[in-house]
């Protein structure tokens, strides 16, 4: 979805074959305390966005062989 929204624009992606599928919203980064929490949560190397896949390593080279640029490479966390 690509959307007017003042001086932005609203966009959401998802996957082509879940029309109806969670969207993923990319929101602006003009906030300062946004950009305050974002800095600070990538220097602490702690994500503020996580996906669930069946194989995270073939999903990473799926992702960036698309361009798609990560921050690191997919590591076990556990169940907790």
């Amino acid at each position: 979805m690509d959307l007017p929204a003042a001086d932005f624009r609203w966009l959401t992606v998802r996957p082509p074959e879940e029309s109806r599928g969670a969207e993923l919203l990319l929101e602006p980064d003009t906030n300062p305390a946004a950009d305050a929490y974002q800095n600070a949560l990538c220097e602490t190397g702690f994500p503020f966005t996580s996906f669930e896949v069946d194989d995270s390593g073939r999903e990473f080279q799926r992702v960036s062989a698309l361009g798609v640029k990560l921050t690191g490479e997919p590591f076990e966390m556990g169940i907790v």
